[in-house]
Formats: structure tokens, sequence, C-alpha cells
């Protein structure tokens, strides 16, 4: 039987006799020679005019009908390799994945890596030892990032690499291997296949549609198990185009209803040899060319950083470098024509443009712009340093195009790169990637990050700061508002909209060229001429002269292309652009081209992009092409987003006022609810599967309804950072009770995404600010949003979560609290003394205490759940406030409607008589080390006014109590003795200044704590943990610090002292346990009285190891916490911090005046190679017994003088050295060891510290 018979009886009749046509006309087959030459006329760059796409959309008059099918949802059936790679359209445009179970050997399959995989799923066990990984692997790895995984390994799919999974386990891993029996295989790797799948969607959903291609496999039972990976694909995507290559062996009766079952949309039918050898004479032309040296600038001015593809293809998965030759090879003249056609009308001029023109081809000077380049060039490069500069400008204002001149003009100096964030972005890996550049090239990295979310960006800065780069990140923060607001700090700089007359004069020198009629010309001289008249004209304004044949202006602009018939209603491209400009104007962002396919009326397999859309709306919109994924469309300017909002939404005769500029006419924003409905009602239309989440979708949702705008530029230290209650969307929509349209707009959003609980959670305080009377609603959405999220973690812990789901519960779980807490605030006031919102008599106070107390606790459950997500020690802990605020407050309300003397008796109660007297004990305890453990997890730079309002707030209340709760003669428990030590502290605090332990000034106060913290400490040992692990962590660094103070008479020893750290560090494995014990096991480690102890100091680099770990995510990692000092007791040789003065600009450190402890100097040995500016390492010298080796860090350029270069490797030095997270041991003052002659003719090292040295022979030596 032939394969044209196989096929008549797999497929319908009608099918079946295309496929007949098709095959009779392509049964000659071509010479080798015949198929090269015509495999050379559909390379990429030369794909003749008739050769146009062949899928379900369009083709040309020129196309045989009988040879490809061109039926909607029909088969395409050929068995000449060029009508399917026409299908694929050379496989330069889409994403592509690859089912396999290749165990044959054929000529040319190497080809095969030619291809751009996003994923392979392969189901030959052996495919790595001798299959088709085995061949494709080395060379794959060449031109992109591989991820070679099996089923059970978590997925890392990506744009710009391959995962290539072994479905069925791998020979090479025990582990992995399954059942042959493809049921029981398909139970044992379902739920981790569903993993990969869900991956693969969320990558691609709405963006592209998949092109899955089947080899059909050699053996007959594999096809079983491609149908059922095949299937589970199909849960998971909704459109995507299946094409089988099969080589025409006889096939089975299942192979056959397996085949019919898949309802393939191509299959080509040839020898895989044909196939593999047509790859790569359409792609080896591409890419088989001289590799490309990625050259960039490096310390040792070689400018070789050696990285080679697969590196490079790494770093661009979020980052844009700047290579200083140009990486994107020749490029279409026709489409950079095209490009700078977008640019007139408000698009970015890509790196391509860049590289291809150079700078000032179309952009012109701003005057800010060789500001920022020499602050950074004088102020950050050149002496080495980090820094964050911050650019605020007004939308449409040319900020990117200028921010990317910055960056091409500092690339010959430095490493420089864009940094491209999106909702998939691991700010993590990120951060590595950016490590990766640094250590390959050893001078300071310029990063550019254009508009992301603030937060984000803040965090990716503490990453990069936490780590020994050097790096100068550039961010610019859109401000739609009025710019004369604007109070500028250090570092920060604002770009108006508006031009300057010499902008003004440099704008006009570059477009005049440009402009190919003499009406542009005219219409541009006169917007000169306005400016230096003293009228007011904006950037996008020059652009849109020098495009448009005649602008007058942007209404015209608008109205010259769009026309609304009331009666006909909205079409279709007037919906595209007012949806664009919908999420243009409130939510600063794009929307995928793939989006669009129903309005465009295209089939839904249809690849939509930019060329597909209407000429109205090209007018007015331009491609994103530097966006991760690409292929999304955007309105071109924000000031046209507006007008076009205004056109669509408002009647013609408010369409000619202009009083609203800096916001839509009432007219508009009576429709906007309706249309903002009818774009919600779109997205639910092209929603994916249910257990895909749609992520593209709802974060543009997201940003466009609920974001709200941080005006939070130029606050002092007095003021607070407040957001809007209100998005800026929300605040348009509905501004008169009973804010219907607000609710409904959000209860929209929970319908469309059922099972996002951010959504859920959106409404639940979307009825709290607009229908407060209406707590029990908000109440049930907050309970179903708290479902999902126990749903989303049921048998997973927190630390196994990934970072996008800890950061959604996070959310969900904060705003829970914020909502009980609002509820206790209408009964207690926002601050001491202020009037509460409803008032409560002596008769209400139980019942209302009564509910108060169970707000409390729900608030402080959901306060207390964000805290967990994040492990204590570590930044980002979300919630402390927030507890914070619901004790005070309650505590307030308990004062308030007691007297004196009744709070007096309430505080001598014991806790089991008085619900009351219980709650107010445990807040004075747990407020104190809520406070200590704000300070100790979220730098004090960046705690808002509100932390120091409640210090004051809680001193107010507690501080004349002290004395009462600390003389409290209760049960001795631990829970009591927490509670005296609280109360001795609060007696120290003043103001916005919490008492702490270097407050306290009465030697017996210091001896106290430091009993009470010792029997606690026996009561764990034997009773077990009967507090918090939070709680105990902070008492063992309360004793710690104790047993150190300069009052405290007794001395302990680090022998005494180790034994409870290691408890300490036993029970709770925390960041600060890990860090001491460290510390004490070097220094017994080091002998510094005696001789080292190699097993201690082995333990303690163990401890290193995984501190280093941890580092990045806590506070300052790199500040010394602890210096090592001289002297037998704890306090002498373990010096406190803030007993040492660290200079920030030199990195040199010194005693502080009124210390009688002294830091010990050391000796050590410049390790090799020393080249690095930021990095070095001295190897300790702890005398002639030492055995393990003990490498201390330093900082080679900070050292004065600098001590960088291959000259000072293996140099002698002194040093102090420092305790840190981040480095465990760090080296400052580092200097080279003067040596003294001896009589005997031989030098003695003496130290800076040290007036005689001892000479081997035994003779003294002085300086």
């Amino acid at each position: 039987m032939n394969c044209n018979t196989q096929f008549q009886k797999t497929f319908p009749s009608s099918k079946n006799e295309k496929s007949r046509s098709l095959n009779a006309n392509k049964a000659k087959t071509s010479s080798s020679s015949e198929l090269k030459t015509t495999y050379a006329n559909i390379t990429k760059r030369n794909i003749p005019d008739k050769y146009v796409e062949v899928s379900h959309k369009r083709v040309n008059a020129e196309s045989k009908p009988q040879q490809i099918s061109t039926e909607d949802e029909g088969l395409s059936h050929s068995n000449d390799i060029k009508d399917c790679f026409k299908y694929v359209k050379n496989f330069t445009r889409g994403h592509f994945v690859l089912f396999a179970s290749q165990r044959e050997m054929f000529r040319y399959r190497d080809r095969l890596a030619l291809i751009p995989w996003l994923c392979v799923f392969d189901f030959d066990e052996h495919s790595r030892s001798d299959g088709l990984l085995s061949v494709l692997e080395d060379k794959m790895k060449s031109s992109r990032t591989l991820y070679v995984c099996t089923w059970k390994d978590q997925p890392r799919i990506s744009y710009h690499g391959t995962q290539w999974c072994l479905v069925r386990g791998s020979v090479q891993e025990a582990d992995s291997r399954t059942e042959s029996d493809t049921k029981a295989w398909f139970k044992a790797i379902r739920n981790d296949l569903e993993k990969h799948m869900h991956d693969l969607a969320s990558l691609v959903d709405n963006y592209t549609i998949l092109k899955v291609i089947i080899i059909w496999p050699d053996e007959p039972y594999d096809a079983e198990y491609f149908q059922r990976a095949l299937n589970k694909l199909d849960e998971f995507v909704d459109d995507y185009t299946t094409i089988i290559w099969d080589s025409c062996k006889q096939k089975t009766e299942s192979e056959k209803a397996i085949m019919n079952m898949l309802k393939p949309d191509f299959i080509l039918t040839s020898s895989l040899q044909i196939i593999c050898k047509g790859i790569h004479e359409i792609l080896g032309a591409t890419q088989g060319a001289s590799k490309f040296e990625y050259k960039l600038p490096t310390a040792d001015e070689k400018n070789s950083p050696q990285i080679d593809e697969s590196t490079a293809s790494l770093l661009r998965e979020d980052l844009d470098v700047l290579y200083l030759d140009n990486p994107y090879g020749e490029t279409d003249l026709e489409v950079l024509k095209k490009e700078d056609e977008s640019f007139y009308k408000g698009g970015n001029l890509s790196w391509k443009t860049f590289y291809c023109f150079g700078a000032g081809h179309l952009d012109a000077e701003r005057d800010m712009m060789n500001t920022v380049v020499s602050k950074i060039s004088q102020q950050y490069i050149e002496n080495f340093k980090s820094g964050l500069i911050t650019i605020y400008h007004a939308p449409g204002c040319g900020c990117t195009t200028m921010v990317r001149r910055i960056l091409w003009e500092l690339k010959s100096k430095t490493p420089c790169a864009q940094v491209r964030l999106n909702q998939r972005s691991n700010l993590q890996s990120v951060s590595q990637q950016i490590e990766t550049l640094y250590d390959k090239t050893n001078l300071p990295i310029v990063l550019l990050i254009d508009g992301d979310d603030q937060q984000r960006v803040n965090h990716l800065y503490k990453l990069i700061d936490h780590s020994h780069m050097v790096v100068i990140l550039i961010n610019t923060k859109r401000y739609p508002y009025n710019m004369k607001e604007i109070i500028l700090k250090e570092n920060h700089f604002a770009l108006d909209g508006l031009v300057s007359k010499d902008e003004a004069s440099k704008l006009w020198k570059k477009f005049e060229d440009k402009c190919d009629t003499d009406r542009k010309k005219d219409n541009l001289s006169q917007i000169v001429e306005d400016v230096r008249s003293g009228r007011s004209h904006s950037v996008y304004e020059f652009g849109l002269a020098t495009y448009l044949k005649d602008y007058k202006g942007i209404d015209a602009y608008i109205a010259g292309y769009l026309e609304v018939d009331d009666r006909a209603g909205l079409q279709p491209h007037h919906k595209i652009l007012g949806y664009l400009s919908l999420v243009q104007y409130y939510g600063h962002t794009s929307i995928p081209c793939q989006f669009f396919v129903n309005l465009l009326g295209l089939p839904s397999k249809s690849d939509v992009t930019f060329d597909d859309f209407p000429y109205q709306v090209q007018q007015f919109a331009v491609p994103c092409q530097d966006e991760a994924k690409g292929n999304s469309i955007r309105l071109c300017h924000y000031v046209v987003a507006k007008g076009i909002l205004e056109f669509i939404l408002s009647s013609p005769h408010a369409r000619s006022k202009k009083e609203f500029r800096d916001k839509l006419s009432p007219s508009a924003r009576e429709n906007l609810y309706s249309f903002v409905v009818g774009f919600i009602d779109d997205v639910k239309a092209r929603r994916s599967k249910g257990v895909v989440k749609a992520n593209i979708l709802s974060d543009i949702l997201t940003r466009t309804i609920i974001f709200r705008d941080n005006r939070d530029i130029g606050e002092n230290e007095l003021q607070r950072t407040r957001r809007p209650n209100l998005s800026r969307l929300l605040s348009d929509i509905g501004s008169k009770p009973p804010y219907l349209e607000r609710v409904n707009l959000i209860k929209k959003l929970t319908e469309v995404f059922p099972e996002d609980p951010n959504f859920h959670s959106h409404l639940g305080r979307m009825y709290s600010l607009c229908r407060p009377d209406d707590e029990k609603e908000a109440e049930k959405c907050f309970q179903y949003a708290l479902e999902l999220c126990d749903r989303k973690t049921s048998g997973i812990k927190y630390e196994d979560l990934d970072e996008s789901t800890k950061h959604t519960l996070k959310h969900v779980f904060h705003m829970a609290g914020m909502f009980y807490l609002q509820r206790i605030s209408k009964y207690t006031g926002r601050a001491h003394g202020d009037k509460p919102e409803k008032r409560t008599t002596k008769e209400q106070y139980k019942s209302t205490l009564h509910d108060l107390l169970f707000f409390s606790e729900k608030a402080c459950r959901y306060f207390s759940e964000t805290r967990e997500l994040t492990m204590f020690g570590y930044s980002e802990a979300h919630g402390f406030i927030g507890e914070i605020s619901v004790r005070i407050r309650l505590c307030e309300f308990i004062h308030r409607y007691l007297s004196d003397r009744e709070f007096d008796n309430l505080l001598k109660k014991k806790e089991s008589d008085s619900e009351e007297a219980k709650y107010i004990q445990d807040s004075v305890i747990q407020i104190q080390e809520l406070f200590l453990q704000c300070y100790g997890t979220i730098d004090i730079d960046e705690l808002p006014q509100d932390f120091f309002d409640s210090i004051r707030w809680y001193s107010a209340l507690f501080k004349e109590y002290a004395s009462i709760l600390e003389n409290l003669n209760l049960s001795d428990n631990i829970y009591q003795r927490r509670l005296k030590v609280a109360a001795i502290k609060l007696r120290y605090g003043k103001e916005e200044m919490l008492g702490a332990l270097e407050n306290i000034n009465k030697p017996q106060d210091i001896a106290e704590i430091v009993r009470i913290c010792e029997m606690n400490f026996q009561d764990t040992r034997t009773r077990g943990l009967q507090q918090s692990r939070r709680a105990l962590d902070l008492e063992y660094k309360d004793w710690i610090n104790a047993v150190r103070h300069d009052l405290f008479k007794t001395p302990y020893f680090v022998e005494d002292v180790i034994q409870q750290v290691r408890y300490w560090n036993d029970t709770l494995q925390s960041p600060n346990s890990k860090f001491y014990h460290f510390i004490m096991l070097s220094i017994l480690g080091f002998g510094l009285n005696g001789t080292p102890n190699d097993d201690m100091l082995r333990e303690a680099r163990g401890l290193q190891e995984q501190l280093k770990k941890l580092s990045k995510h806590l506070v300052k990692p790199r500040k010394p916490r602890e210096w090592l000092g001289r002297g037998p007791g704890l306090k002498d040789i373990l010096l406190q911090g803030r007993k040492v003065h660290r200079n920030d600009e030199d990195g040199s450190a010194a005693q502080r005046d009124g210390g009688h402890c002294h830091m010990t100097v050391l000796k050590g040995t410049i390790c090799r190679p020393n080249i690095q500016r930021q990095t070095g390492y001295i190897q300790l010298d702890l005398g002639d017994k030492n055995r393990f080796p003990v490498k201390v860090f330093f900082v080679p350029v900070r050292q004065n003088p600098p001590l960088v270069g291959r000259q000072y490797a293996g140099q002698r030095v002194e040093f102090v050295m420092a305790f840190t997270n981040a480095d465990g041991y760090e080296a400052y003052n580092v200097m080279q060891l003067e040596k003294y002659g001896c009589e005997c003719g031989l030098k003695v090292e003496i130290q800076s510290d040290e007036y005689i040295g001892t000479c081997k022979c035994g003779r003294k030596v002085a300086k």
C-alpha cells in the first residue's frame, strides 16, 4: 500500500481528492541539484512574491489550488517540502515546538538544530546518549541557550532558548525512568507534564500561534505517547497549528486512527533526509555565516569579554546589550524606512537603527542629555561607583529616544544594556545575567529600564546593590501631571513635554531634510517660529509635521482619519483604536497583535502582525519591537490616545471644547464605562482555556483599570508617600454615589478571571471604598479570594512557590488585613487622640470590643501570613506596619473608654481573668517585636512615616505604664518575662525612637535582660519552642548584644557563648543564627591566642556558603555587622558595627571616639591574579600550624592607595576585618606590610599597630 492510499483511508473523501490531486502533480521528484536551486529561491531574504501565506488566511492568484488546500480549517497535504516551508514561512516567524522520538540515523539530521525550537518533547529515553539530542545538543548550544530536562523537572521555557524535555525520562537519570505501558507512563507523569504545558501556554498566550511539528514516529507504539501528550497540550492551548512530517512508512490501523484524531493542519510526506537537507538550504545561509565576535569594553582594554553564542543568547532573555559592533547583521533598507516613518508618528528608534546609522540619524540632542551623560561618566563610571538615576518625564516627550541616545553615547566607555522586564521576568535571573556581564568585563555596567513598574525596578536595584557589581541604573518614570510640581532630589531629572528654543532649532535642522514637500517644511518652520515667539509646542508635533501631508494639530489629525457614524455605531477599526488608546492613556501599555484576530475578521489560527491592521489603525499606531515577546502594537502618543478616546466617546458638540486639557471631557467620561465593559467582553472572548490564567490580558487590564499612580516626587522626610485611593480610570468613571459603575467594573473582571484572587480582592476593596456600609459584600469578596489562595497553596510550602504566586498571595493577604484594619479604624480613629468616625457609648463598649477583637484576630493573621511568605530576616516583608497599626488602634480604643484607674487595674489583671488585659499585655510585646523585626528587615531609609508615627503612638499609650507592666506579679513563664523586657525598653523610648539596648543607661536593667533571656533559653531547651520563631530569634540577638553592652559587668568568652549560639542555629536556622554561629566558629578557628582549629574553620566555611546564598535577599548584606576586635572577652574580640565608623566614600574603617576596644590587625597575602577592581581576596595568615585556607574578601580599588593589578598579587598586606552576610569576611584598611632589617640580615614584618617585631633569630627589631 502506498502513502496516498493510506491517507485516502485515513481522512474524509473531500480532502482525499485534494490529496490525490496534489500527490499526482508532485509525483516526479526533483534531483538534488534541482532541490538546491529551489531552496535557494526561498531563503529568508529572497522569498518570491508568489510565496505568500498559504494557511487559512489568503492565497495569491498565482498559487495553484490543486497543490495546496486553502479551505478554512481544512487539511493541506503535500509531498513537496517547499510547500511546507512556505506554510511555516521558512521558519522565520512564529514559535515552533517539536515532537520526536527518532532513533534511526540519517544524513543531515543535525540540520534540525537550525530551527529556533521553543520546546522539544522527546520520547526517546536514549536520546542524550545516542539519539537525536546527542546529535543536536552541542550545535544548539552554540546558537542559543539549551535547557535539557526530564518530565519531573521544573519547566524553563523562554523565547531565546530551547527547552528539551525527555518526556519518558532518560536512561542516564534513574529516577526519571518510566513504565513502558502508555497508561502507566501517563499516570506517572501527568501532573508534571501539565506544568510544562502550562508554562508553554502562558508563554504564547495571545501573542502567537504555536506551530507544533510532529516527526511521525518509526515505532507504532510511540504514536500513542504522542497522542496523550498532544491531548494534554490541547487542554492548555486553544489555537495551534499541527504539522506532521511523515516519512511514508507503513502504518497500523491504530496509527491511522491517531493521525485522524490529531486533525493536522498540514502533512508533509517526504523522507527526513530530504526535509533536513531543505532546512539547511533555507536556514543554513543565514545561520551558517562566520561567527560574530561579541565585543565590549573590558578592564584589560582588549574589548574581548569571551562571550559565546550561548552566553549571548542567555543575556538576550532580558537584556539588549550594546556591543561595540553591530550584532544584528544586515538589515533590509525597506524595513529601516518603515521604522523612520513609525518614528515620525511616535514610534521608537530600535537599536538596529542606531547600529546602521549611528546617533543623530533622526534624534536631536535634548538640553539635558549632555548633563546626564557627564554626570554618569564623571561621578559614577570614573569613580567605579554604583548609582540610581531617575528621569521623570511627561508622556510623549521623547524620553525613550533621549535615554537610548544617552546609553549609546556611553557604550564605548563601559558596557551598557537595556533591561526588558516583562511579567515572566524573574528578577533573580535578570540580576544573574547582569552579573555575568559584569564578570566578563570587570567594568561598571550602565543599565536602562524604561518605564517599568517602580516596585520591580527598586527590587532589581536592591538585588544588584547586594552584590559586588558596580551598576549605574537609569530609570525613566512617566509623570502625567503638572511638571512644575516636581521638587527634584539628587540624581533625579525631569524632562518636560514642551521643547525649548534650542531644542526646537535642533529638531528643525534634523527633520527639515526629511520633509518631502514644501508644505511640510512650512508647517515645521511655523512650529519653530511659534516656539521662538514664546508659544508652547511639544516634541511629537515635529514628527507629525514631518509625517503628515498637512499637519494642523492633533484634533484635525484625528478627525481626518476617524469618522464615527452614530447610526452605524463603532466599526472594528474604531474599537481597535479605542482599545489601544484606552490602555495607552490609562495603563501606558500595549496589546499583542494576536488579540485583535477576531476584530480583524481573520481565521483564528492566523498569525497577526502590524501589517494586518487597516490603514486607519496604522496611521495612529506603531509596532512594539523591543518587548521580550515582540509582535505587540501601541498608540503612537499619549495625547493622541486621549484625543481618540475623546473623539470616540464624546458627542460632536463636546469635541469642540478645549477646557479639559488634563482629563477627558464629561461627555467622554459619561460613555467611558460602557466602552471599558466592551473591552472586557472582548478580552473574555479571547480568554484561553480555563487552566491557563491568560497572564498578559489580566496584566493589561490590571495596569489600565486598577494601577494607581504614585505622585511621590520630591517628598521630604516629613511628608507621607500616599497613592490616590483609585486609579485614574476608576476616578473618571461614575464619580457620584453610589458608584455602581466602579464596583460593577471590577465585578466584571472577576467574572472574566474567576480564578484570579487579585481581582476578587480588589472587588472587596472597591466595596469598602465606594459602598462602605456594604461591609458584608466586601468581606465575602475577600473570603473568596482567600479561598482561591488556599487552593493555590494546598499541599505546597511557601518556600516552594514561584515568585509570581508569592507576590499574588502577599498582595491578597495584605489587602484582606487592610480591610479589617479599616473596619477597626472607624471606631478608633487613625491617630492618638483622633476622633473616631463611629462613636461608641459606654453601653456599647463591650459588644463593640468583642467585634473589634474578632477583626483584630483576622487582620493580624493575614498580616502574619504576608510575613511568612518571606523568610524572617529577609527584605520585602509586608505586614509589619499593618499589624502594628491594628494593635495600637485597638489598645487606643480600650484606653479611651476606661478611666486611668480602670486602665491601671486592667493591666494588673492576670491574662486569664480578662480578654482586654491579655490583648494589651500581648500587644505591648508584639508591637515592640514587630518594630524590631521591621528595623531588621527593611532599610531604615525606606521606612514610611507611618512607622515612626506608630512608635510615637506606642510611646504615648504605654510609656507611663511601663513601671506597672515591669512589676506585674504574674506567673513566671516565657510570655511574662518577655513582657518585662518590653516594659524595660519602653522606659527608654523617645518620640519617634524606639527603646533599645543601646539607650539603656542602668547596669541592673542590662543584667536583668540577660538573666531573662537565659531563663527563656533554658525553658526552650527543656520544654520545646513555646514562642514564635521570630520572637526567639530576636531574643537571641538581644542577648548576644546585651552580654557585650558596656554596662554589663560579667565577662563572657567565645567558648562559653558558642554552645548557646549553636543551639540557636540548630533550632531556628535563621540568617541571624547562621551569621553568629559562623562568627563564633571563625574566631575559635583562627586560634588568635593559640593554635588554629581546622575543623572549626571547615564548619565555618559551610555556613559562609549558606550565608552567601541567603544574602541576596537580606537588607544591605555587604554592610559590616560585626568587627574582629582584640581581647580575651567576647565584648573585646567581637565589636558591634556601631562601634566602628566606615567611610562610604573611600571604604576606610576607624574606631569611633570613646571606644575602649580595638580592632585586631591581621596579616595575609593578596591572592592571584588580582585583576578585578571590585573583587579581590587575601589569604589570611594564621601561622605555621594552619592547614585550612581562609580567604578574606576585599575591594582592591577602594584601598589607599588602590591595590588593583597583577603587580600586587602575592604582596604581603595588613588589614582589619569585618563580618558580613555577603562574604563572611571582608578586609578594610588594606595596606602593604612594612619590613625592617635585622642585624642578622633578615627582614621583619611589623604591623602598623606594633612598634617592635621579633626576628627568627630571636632579636627584637624596632621600626
